[in-house]
């Protein structure tokens, strides 16, 4: 059995690999250990936070053959509240780069209002995305810009339609998932939001 014409096995393991080089990323960015957000800190501590993990994220990033440069862009496909977008015509997926002049460059913090996410939070989020919708976005690389990283990723193109906000609700509260916003979800028993 084949999806897009790779072997399940093959898509199964090439997933597999991108979730391992997604955790291991976030955990050595966050210095070892759980997860375990701060979001209820001060300011300070909070930039202080995420300027370890900047070095930390970087380091990793040199050590493990990820460390990119600019280099050529591929033209922009769109542009959302945590990314450039990207599309890569001959690989068939997305490139996605985060915005460093955004919620501190990784996205909103979940559970926090006040708070952007630091690396490991937005790249623990990635590796739950592959572990809960089998999503295979994968880390291509760190681009060390000035000591802030901007972390870039990819994920596949999949041919269809957009859902109709309608089914992705019925989808994603089937599930039990608790509608926060329009495309925002919920699990309290899996400690997980989609957006």
């Amino acid at each position: 059995m084949s999806i897009n014409g790779t072997p399940n096995d093959q898509r199964e393991a090439g997933v597999a690999d991108s979730g391992r080089t997604l955790e291991s990323a976030a955990r050595y960015t966050r210095g070892g250990g759980a997860p375990a957000p701060d979001h209820d800190s001060d300011l300070a501590t909070r930039a202080k936070r995420v300027e370890v993990e900047h070095r930390r994220l970087i380091q990793w990033a040199q050590e493990n053959g990820k460390l990119g440069r600019g280099g050529r862009r591929l033209p922009e496909f769109g542009r959302g509240g945590e990314h450039q977008v990207y599309f890569h015509r001959s690989k068939r997926r997305y490139i996605k780069a985060t915005l460093l002049e955004r919620q501190l460059g990784y996205g909103i913090a979940l559970g926090s209002l006040a708070h952007g996410a630091t690396p490991s939070e937005y790249l623990d989020r990635l590796g739950l995305q592959n572990l809960i919708f089998h999503d295979d976005i994968r880390l291509e690389r760190v681009i060390a810009n000035g000591g802030k990283p901007i972390i870039v990723t990819s994920q596949p193109f999949i041919n269809g339609v957009m859902a109709p906000a309608a089914a992705l609700d019925e989808l994603m509260l089937g599930k039990r998932y608790e509608k926060l916003t329009d495309g925002a979800y919920y699990s309290e028993s899996k400690r997980f939001a989609g957006v």
